[in-house]
């Protein structure tokens, strides 16, 4: 999966401005949004730096889900360009399973994403959950609620190899794979 993740990187342009962030038991923020040809240290690019996080990253624990979509969502908010694609795309097995640190339920979630884009109407942030994996878990109609709430969608990969054909996808806007 990681492999298929870093190969979606060259879909964007050089100067697009990504970051990466990582959730189980807890919420970090790995690498800041920056363009991708950006030099961040030590000699490497964002790309780069990306790159290298993706492939430490460590699957386990449990997911925070709920906390990391409105975490992620407000800061692409306060981070809003416009003239630019304001997106969030959020890999998730779908499961909200962190209840002792992630205490959001949805429906508190969905009134603050609402809240959110009520307050900036002007900044047009798109969440996109791309579920992937054969038995993705929760409710199915739970990421649907709440990626409508926020001006998006739900995708599904069900293999690393469809992950690439999913983000073009989500970021264009027509889903070769609608949500069911």
């Amino acid at each position: 999966m990681k492999a298929a993740i870093a190969n979606t990187l060259p879909l964007f342009s050089a100067d697009s401005k990504l970051g990466l962030w990582a959730f189980n038991d807890t919420i970090s923020q790995l690498d800041g949004l920056n363009p991708l040809n950006q030099q961040v240290g030590g000699g490497n690019t964002q790309m780069d730096k990306l790159r290298n996080d993706i492939g430490g990253l460590k699957s386990g624990g449990s997911t925070a889900l709920n906390q990391v979509i409105l975490e992620s969502y407000k800061y692409m908010e306060e981070h809003y360009e416009p003239g630019h694609l304001n997106v969030v795309v959020l890999l998730t097995d779908g499961a909200q399973t962190n209840t002792a640190t992630d205490t959001l339920p949805k429906d508190q979630l969905i009134n603050q994403l609402k809240a959110v884009r009520a307050q900036n109407p002007n900044k047009p942030v798109s969440l996109m959950l791309v579920a992937f994996g054969d038995g993705v878990q929760g409710d199915v109609a739970d990421l649907q609620d709440v990626a409508a709430t926020a001006g998006g969608r739900v995708f599904f990969a069900k293999d690393p190899a469809d992950l690439k054909q999913v983000y073009l996808s989500a970021l264009i806007g027509s889903a070769s794979q609608p949500a069911q």
